[in-house]
């Protein structure tokens, strides 16, 4: 995979499945992680394996002001 220091990824369904295999190669390939899903942040959190440069935030990607704010924070 590419150097992705310096990188921010905004990864949607970050809880389980693609979502989640895709967190885990970006954070060990240097990106600093923001996981969506609709599970609390906490459980996103813990799924994922998130660091603490990381940010898990809930959201229903369905819903355009809820994901306006997701990409804000």
């Amino acid at each position: 995979m590419a150097d992705l220091n310096d990188k921010v990824i905004f990864i949607t369904g970050a809880a389980s499945g693609i979502g989640k295999a895709t967190a885990e190669l970006c954070r060990q390939a240097g990106a600093r992680v923001v996981a969506a899903d609709l599970a609390s942040p906490e459980d996103i959190a813990a799924s994922a394996g998130l660091g603490e440069d990381d940010l898990a935030v809930q959201v229903n990607i369905t819903d355009e002001d809820a994901i306006k704010i997701a990409v804000a924070a």
